[in-house]
């Protein structure tokens, strides 16, 4: 039943435009990101053709994603309790948890458009200018990508599922966006062990512990552990890798801590909904 409320959900993006506004953002930045490349393009520059155009459309992408897949996603199960649509919906033969499935997986579908519409319409100006394209590394990166917005779609999911107002929904995932893109977890844990240590004497092993455990970190951590080229990409995203404990900078580890980002946070959500006074 969930599948009929992910299909409204995709159809409801396109009826209030939100579909044709993210395609035409990501398709601007996909534009001018492909013409910035093949612009640029040094015929002699042969370390690897196409790397830049990877780190171009990793760099754009790492930025825009989360936050486009979390504004996308804070909105839909929360704001169909404020206009009453839950109850009319929980009056079908639609559960709770249909209602959260559906509208995860209905903003998932569209945050996954517009994210393949940057890739798509780069590659294709940079195509048109003759420059290199490392085709199955760009579907690669898109596919870890997409991948990667869908734990901010979750997380936007999980914020609409546990709150009872709109305007909190919002300012809620503007908020989580912050913490995480700033890496403000890192800061102040880095804070508390200074204070608990003192600068001089805290543990090296101990400061970099944190950091590693937030989503653009463990991403970086993953992707860099197959394909270390890349790294460069992440710049202030991904942070600096630890030279201290390396065990969890390990990719398997990145792996673990993704998708304990995209379930725990929904998976409380889900309960705090499912006895939720509507």
């Amino acid at each position: 039943m969930w599948r009929l409320i992910a299909r409204k959900d995709v159809r409801d993006s396109v009826r209030e435009r939100q579909l044709h506004v993210g395609v035409g953002l990501f398709a601007v930045v996909g534009l001018v990101a492909g013409y910035i490349y093949a612009s640029s393009y040094d015929p002699a520059y042969v370390d690897r053709p196409g790397l830049r155009f990877l780190g171009v459309l990793v760099g754009a992408a790492l930025f825009l994603a989360p936050i486009a897949a979390i504004m996308l996603a804070q909105g839909r199960v929360v704001d169909k309790r404020s206009r009453g649509e839950l109850v009319v919906l929980l009056g079908m033969p639609f559960s709770r948890r249909d209602v959260v499935l559906g509208s995860l997986a209905g903003r998932f579908a569209v945050t996954a458009t517009v994210v393949t519409c940057l890739f798509a319409f780069a590659t294709a100006v940079a195509a048109l200018m003759l420059a290199p394209i490392p085709l199955l590394r760009l579907v690669a990166a898109l596919a870890v990508l997409v991948a990667f917005a869908g734990v901010f779609v979750a997380l936007g999911t999980a914020i609409s599922a546990a709150v009872s107002g709109t305007t909190r929904a919002a300012v809620l995932a503007v908020g989580v966006y912050l913490f995480f893109v700033f890496r403000l977890h890192d800061i102040l844990w880095r804070l508390l062990v200074n204070g608990v240590y003192g600068t001089q004497s805290a543990p090296a092993t101990l400061l970099p512990a944190v950091a590693q455990f937030g989503p653009f970190t463990a991403l970086r951590n993953l992707v860099v552990g197959v394909y270390p080229n890349i790294g460069g990409a992440f710049g202030y995203f991904g942070g600096t890798p630890p030279t201290e404990l390396t065990l969890l900078a390990e990719p398997a580890v990145g792996f673990v801590v993704l998708v304990v980002w995209a379930t725990a946070p929904l998976y409380v959500a889900l309960e705090r909904f499912e006895g939720a006074d509507l």
